[in-house]
């Protein structure tokens, strides 16, 4: 075994001879990584390259899509509607708004309500079909603070023709009724005939404040 110096010098001159393994620059390897990626794009074909660009379209789309869903997610609430203290109000025989007179009648109500945010709402009459049995109904309607109430039917319209005169406050219109006056306005005609009208009856009833 030769001595301890030799045998360093010896270690140290097989040291020397092993080949060093040299660092590829970063450019050099991301030349590479580049080439190779065209390769393997060049070798896809027509079919191949369609598909593969369709398929990134896709990702993107995916993402796009989820971008404006978290920003969207992120706004303010859309504001609930303010309706205003007006009310008007629909009395209508046991058939609700099922009735031939009162459909119309609540689609002009509810196209006022949509023009001047006043609240609408309807009450059916179901204790019979009479003048005495629509009575408390309407009576009801202006418990309730309605502005403005629209009978369809003909018990309701006698209710409102035999009693308008006693509330004062309230505006009255009638669907079909036999007569108006300066107290109750009468309503006839077609379908969208009566929408209209109705709904022009509340709007300016609104717009007046009464």
């Amino acid at each position: 075994m030769p001595p301890g110096g030799q045998r360093d010098r010896m270690l140290a001159a097989a040291r020397a001879r092993r080949p060093r393994r040299r660092k590829r620059p970063a450019g050099l390897a991301a030349g590479r990584w580049l080439a190779g990626l065209a390769r393997c794009w060049r070798g896809l074909g027509r079919r191949g390259r369609l598909a593969a660009a369709g398929g990134a379209g896709v990702v993107l789309a995916v993402l796009a899509a989820g971008v404006i869903a978290w920003v969207m997610a992120g706004g303010p609430a859309p504001r609930a509607r303010q309706y205003l203290t007006f009310t008007a109000c629909l009395l209508t025989g046991p058939q609700g708004l099922a009735g031939p007179r009162a459909a119309p009648a609540w689609a002009g109500l509810e196209q006022a309500s949509g023009a001047t945010h006043a609240k609408v709402e309807y009450l059916p009459v179901m204790s019979g079909a009479t003048e005495g049995a629509a009575a408390p109904y309407l009576a009801t309607l202006v418990q309730r603070h309605c502005r403005v109430v629209v009978a369809a039917g003909d018990a309701e319209v006698a209710a409102v023709e035999a009693t308008a005169a006693r509330y004062p406050s309230v505006r009255f219109a009638v669907v079909g009724g036999a007569r108006g006056g300066s107290r109750v306005r009468s309503v006839s005609g077609s379908a969208p005939a009566v929408r209209a009208a109705v709904a022009g009856f509340v709007t300016a009833a609104v717009h007046s404040g009464r």
